[in-house]
């Protein structure tokens, strides 16, 4: 009886085995997929955010006739850089100064 129940016992660690090698692409397909979904959703948050922040520096350029940068070269810029000129053309336009191209 002990060597059926070991060959039983050792079957089933056998069968747990081959389920976790079999299931193993796939949970890693899974995590692959979740990471990619997540990445694509926050890029499309972080894109959405600058496109907003670009339309709002060219809005304040219009309103103080300032061409430089230009719209092309806005898209090259950093987060940082956009938020520094979007406030910088705030402050302009609060003081009422002109800035020159």
């Amino acid at each position: 009886m002990n060597m059926f129940s070991q060959s039983l016992e050792q079957r089933h660690l056998y069968n747990l085995r081959l389920k976790s090698q079999m299931d193993g692409p796939a949970r890693l397909e899974g995590a692959f997929n979740e990471g990619f979904n997540r990445g694509y959703a926050e890029g499309l948050k972080t894109g959405f955010e600058m496109g907003k922040l670009i339309a709002k520096i060219n809005i304040l350029q219009e309103l103080l006739a300032v061409t430089v940068p230009t719209l092309s070269e806005l898209y090259n810029y950093s987060d940082v850089q956009l938020l520094e000129l979007a406030g910088n053309l705030e402050q302009t336009l609060r003081r009422g100064d002109q800035l020159s191209d």
